[in-house]
């Protein structure tokens, strides 16, 4: 073989060894993109998740704060009718003063 001839097949080897490397490196880049993308719908879903939760939550602290508001509320409620009924059968309130200073307890 001549020495062109040589170059020449160098350099054919070196130009598939180049599209090779660029058609790699072209694949890796789209696997690239598709694994940014896949992460960014896995970080958005997440994200929604969170606000969900959040949402959730901030709903369940509301019921739960109700509820005891309702408990107090029924409690008060329960003690103004314990009292009541105690003055009704004649039974003082404990809280009250007696006419002598004394506190029944």
């Amino acid at each position: 073989m001549k020495r062109n001839d040589i170059l020449h097949e160098e350099k054919q080897v070196a130009q598939r060894e180049s599209d090779e490397w660029k058609a790699a490196a072209k694949a890796n880049d789209r696997k690239a993109k598709k694994v940014k993308q896949d992460l960014a719908d896995i970080v958005r879903d997440a994200n929604k998740r969170a606000r969900v939760a959040t949402s959730e939550a901030e709903y369940a602290t509301k019921m739960a704060r109700e509820a005891n508001e309702r408990e107090a509320a029924a409690e008060e409620a329960t003690q103004r009718g314990n009292r009541r009924n105690t003055e009704r059968a004649g039974v003082p309130d404990a809280r009250r003063i007696l006419s002598d200073g004394v506190a029944l307890s």
